[in-house]
């Protein structure tokens, strides 16, 4: 079995509670709670994919 990657777990639980975030705001109808919530989502999984994708070129993954 492989190590758990900290930093990419960090990165998922991250993106599903924006996610989940999101939900409770469209319930709320919080528009400003919705768009923060978008906004991290897009931060965590464009940061995650960059930092995979160099982890990929460097051959570490």
């Amino acid at each position: 079995m492989s190590k758990i990657r900290w930093d990419f777990l960090l990165l998922a639980t991250a993106a599903a509670f924006s996610i989940m975030g999101m939900g409770i705001c469209l319930a709320e109808n919080s528009w400003l709670g919705i768009a923060l919530c978008f906004i991290v989502l897009c931060i965590a999984m464009m940061y995650g994919f960059k930092k995979k994708k160099k982890l990929q070129k460097e051959g570490n993954i």
